[in-house]
Parts: C-alpha cells; structure tokens; sequence
C-alpha cells in the first residue's frame, strides 16, 4: 500500500481494456489502482500493481448509507404513466445500479482526496452511446461528472454503437398444440424447473416456452426430449412504434452533497433503448399468453421479460416460484436489503407464490405479498432425502460476488472481501484435513484460471450447485441463494459474516452439535465448526424445510388453480 500524503495518480480499471490503456501511460509505482470487480484486481495483481486497500478504507457505514440512499431515490423516482410491475421495477433496478455504481465511486475518490495528495484521477475516457445491464464503461462518465477538474482522459474514444432501431416482436407460425385446451406456459427453462415440466407432462399437459434470442442447438434438443414446445418471436420494424420515455426527470443530490441528476439523466437516456425494446416483447408475451388461454404461466423471476407473464393484465392464474433464499428482516437496514432483494424473485403481481421453505414463509412476517402464498415445500431448489455425514468429501463455499455495474450493499461480498475470504479458506485448507471447494459465481466463472493461479490449495468449480451437493459436508456463504438449495439437499448450513455487517437469517450464534445452521464472525471459529458439523449424527433441519413430497403438494396446492 502507498504511504499516505505522497503524491498520486489515482486509475480507475472498470474492465480489461480499461487497463490494456491506461497501464501503457500510467505504470509508475508511484500511482495507485482501482479496480472495480474481481476480474481487474486479479489482472491488477498480475502485474503487481499498487491496489488501493478497500478493506482498510471502505467501512460498513458505507454500506448502510448508501443503501438508504438507494431507498431515497426509490421513493422520489417518478413514471409518466402507470406501468405494471415486471417493467417498472427493471427500470428502477437498473437505475438503482447506476445509482450503487456511482455511490461507490464517491466514496472511494472522497477517501483518496481525503487520505492522499491525490493528483488526477485518471480514466480510460471510453464511453458507450447505448447501456445494458453489463459492458456499459461506466466509470469514466461517472468520474468526470463528480471530480471534473481532477479527471484526465487517456483517450476521448466512444465506442461506436449502432443507431438502435425498436422492433415489433411477432409469431411466425402458430404452434397446432396452442388448439389443446391443457398447457402451461414457463418463463424459462433453469432453476430445476425440469421437475415442474415432467410433473405437468404427466398430467397431460403442453408446457410452451416463449423466446427472443436464438437458443444454441443443445438446448433445443435438450427441449425437445423434455417435451417443451419453444415458441419463438421474430422481430420487424414498425413505423407505428414510437420511441417512449418512461422516467420523469431525475432529481437526487446523493448524501445531500452531489448532485448526480445529470448523471442519472444521462444513464437513464442510455438505458432507455433497452426499456424500449423489453416493453415491445412484454407486449408480444402477454399478447401470446392472454390470446391462448393457458391454463397457468409460471416464472421463478418476478421482474423484466420473465416477470411479465405474472403481471395482473395475464389473465389466467399465475404463480411465483422464487428461486433466491428469502428471510425475515431483524432491523431497519435488514428491511431495506431484503425488501430489495425479493424485488427480483418475490414480489409484483403474480396472484399466487410458492412458500417453499420454512425460512421464506418466516419472511412473511416483514415482508407483504400482492398475491395469494401457497405452502408447497421445495419446488425448484435442490433436493436430497439422505444425509450421510461421514461420506461427505469436502467444505463448499458460494460466493454472492457481484460486478461494478450491478452492485449491492450490505448483505453481499464485495469482490475484495471476497479475495479476503479466499485467503482465509485457503490457510484453512492447509490446517485441517478437509478438502475447500469454491462455487463460482457464474458472473465470473470466466476468471477460473486467474484464480487457480492463485490459490494452490483450495479448488474452485464451475459445476451446478446440486452436483456440489452431493458430496459437500457443509456450505459456506455469507447470503447465497444456494443456502436453499443446501438445507433441502440436508447439507448444514454456516454463514459466513466476514465484516461483522449482516445476518441472512435466524440462526445459532453458538457453535453447537447437529445445528442446520450456524452463524460465525471470526475466521478462528471456523474450525471448530466444521469439527462439531463432522461430528454430528442427527442435524436437526426442521426449522427450515418443509418434509413435503412433491406430486402431492402439486396435486393439492397447484392443480386445483387450474382446474376448471
């Protein structure tokens, strides 16, 4: 780490060719990097770089601010016309990430300017005409908006993006197995939604799958063999539709002292072309879904494309099936976590919800439902009926690592706290006789090798979670959806509190035997609750699942909606 007072360029890497430039220029050991996700501090640390000490300045007061920071602009963010849910909470999410995006870079340049005689903070000057979720170079425009007089550009590029045309979205053809009066349509074919699928196709029912991207030809087979009928929509353009703005203008001063809504315009303007054209195929869907009857549409995502086919103009039953670990809150900023949480996965209008867990239906005590909760038990998580303690081979650990352009605060790892935790484990790995495997965050899968180079004694995987499973004696997480998937599949649970910042749920705080779920704040308590995991013989997994075979709840809980 550079000392502090000593005079310093400070480079912002939001992405490789951010680096690729600015190292060329600005490689002298006097200047000091910030990367903004796991995959530039790695390629940081390639080239043993000078990294900014995140975990030394970033402290959890951020977190809560700018999480209640988030809540204020929710709450003066404003529509032009009443929108249904699916639309309108994509459109706050992403802008709730630019908002994130930008509140972490005010608090990292307020700390250079205050901790270190900062020269000039020096960016890639790239820019992007059009934005999506991800690959938006965000950073530049954010830095020479908040420091204009401390920015330099290394270049003025802006990559060339194609004028962006809205298309209507179409069937082709009509399938000849929309004439049958039983079927069911899915928002998407992941999440063990292949349970769902083989149990409907038992009952004589079509299950359709509506698409907008060309799907690769393994998944189409894989469809086919499962019985699926891929419905999918062509585009055309159409000069009946018109471009639409669906934000009044932005005004939020962020911590009451920078005025971020010009930026937050100019964001909202990038993005807008992506609203556009998801409100164009939300029309198609649900055009699609209300002109032939079906008798159930059901999703795991309650927002965006996916979310749509729940929204209260479908006129048949729908119902939500949440694919994330949803818990009760245990104070203000828990609530506002949480609540932003289930945004995505448990919330908006679907007339029912699958409460598929002991741990989801105690979040019903802080959290309200628009639509009916059904107690079905596992759906679409992991699922195993034995636990063998002794047979298991290995410690998982699952990560909630997020990118620089979809940020989360407080109840998630932050990319460097999570190279933290990687040391940990790996020294952990060398003192016990326990393997450590890390799930990576499909996020990040790509940065497998860089990882590996890294860290020789632990091992990191990108297999599916419920192939984990299988052999794990124990997950590790802070707050992963995983922990589902785990407690369903009689895998004990220990959450992880590296920053002392957040509880995902209800759980023991005192390390005992055949406890399902244990709660630890100290790297030195790890041991010890791995051994006491080991050792148990009866884990008690009653407070958090429900022992429900899942014909029968089917049979009783969903098949009654759909029978005329």
């Amino acid at each position: 780490m550079i000392e502090n007072k000593e005079k310093i360029n400070a480079c912002f890497i939001e992405d490789k060719s951010d680096l690729k430039i600015i190292y060329k220029k600005y490689n002298s050991t006097s200047n000091i990097f910030i990367p903004l996700d796991i995959e530039t501090f790695l390629l940081c640390k390639k080239k043993n770089l000078k990294i900014f000490n995140f975990n030394k300045f970033i402290k959890n007061d951020f977190h809560t601010t700018a999480l209640n920071e988030s809540k204020r602009f929710k709450n003066l963010l404003r529509f032009k016309e009443k929108l249904n849910y699916s639309l309108r909470s994509e459109i706050l999410g992403l802008l709730r990430f630019r908002l994130n995006s930008i509140s972490f870079i005010i608090e990292i340049t307020d700390i250079l300017i205050k901790e270190f005689q900062v020269k000039s903070f020096i960016v890639s000057g790239i820019k992007k005409k059009f934005h999506l979720l991800h690959k938006s170079k965000l950073c530049t425009e954010i830095i020479e908006n908040i420091h204009p007089d401390k920015v330099i550009h290394v270049t003025n590029k802006k990559l060339l993006d194609q004028e962006k045309n809205i298309f209507k979205y179409y069937l082709k053809k009509k399938s000849k197995s929309l004439k049958k009066k039983n079927k069911i349509c899915i928002s998407n074919g992941g999440y063990n939604f292949k349970r769902i699928i083989h149990y409907f196709k038992k009952k004589n029912f079509e299950i359709f799958l509506p698409i907008f991207s060309k799907l690769p030809l393994l998944e189409n087979i894989m469809y086919f063999f499962r019985g699926v009928k891929v419905i999918k929509f062509c585009k055309e353009k159409s000069p009946e539709i018109k471009k639409k703005n669906f934000v009044d203008k932005i005004n939020f001063t962020y911590k009451n002292e920078y005025d971020v809504s010009p930026l937050m315009n100019n964001f909202n303007d990038k993005l807008n072309y992506y609203f556009n054209d998801l409100n164009q195929k939300i029309i198609a869907i649900k055009s699609f879904v209300n002109d032939n009857s079906f008798k159930l549409s059901i999703s795991n995502v309650a927002r965006g494309l996916d979310g749509s086919i729940l929204d209260s103009d479908i006129k048949n039953p729908t119902l939500c099936i949440p694919h994330g670990v949803i818990s009760e809150a245990f104070s203000k900023n828990d609530i506002i976590y949480k609540k932003i949480i289930a945004e995505a996965v448990f919330n908006g209008e679907s007339k029912y919800f699958a409460i598929q867990s002991k741990i989801m239906n105690k979040s019903l005590n802080t959290h309200s439902l628009m639509g009916k909760p059904l107690q079905t038990g596992n759906l679409i998580f992991s699922q195993r009926k034995n636990n063998f303690i002794n047979k298991r081979k290995y410690i998982l650990f699952a990560t909630t690592l997020k990118g620089f352009s979809n940020l989360q605060f407080l109840g998630v790892d932050m990319f460097y706290e999570f190279w933290e935790i990687l040391i940990e484990l790996e020294d952990l790995s060398k003192n016990i006789n326990e393997k450590i495997v890390i799930k990576l965050h499909p996020q990040f899968e790509h940065c497998y090798k860089y990882f590996k180079k890294h860290f020789k004694h632990i091992i990191f995987s990108k297999k599916k979670i419920e192939d984990l499973l299988k052999n794990a004696l124990t997950l590790i997480t802070l707050s992963s959806g995983t922990i589902e998937d785990a407690l369903n599949s009689k895998v004990p649970v220990i959450l992880y509190d590296f920053k002392k910042r957040y509880k995902q749920m209800d759980s023991s705080d005192i390390v005992e035997i055949n406890k399902a779920v244990l709660y630890i704040n100290e790297k030195n308590k790890f041991e010890y609750a791995i051994r006491k995991i080991r050792n148990s013989k009866k884990l008690d997994f009653s407070n958090y699942v429900y022992e429900k075979k899942f014909d029968e709840t089917l049979n009783e809980k969903i098949l009654p909606l759909i029978i005329d």
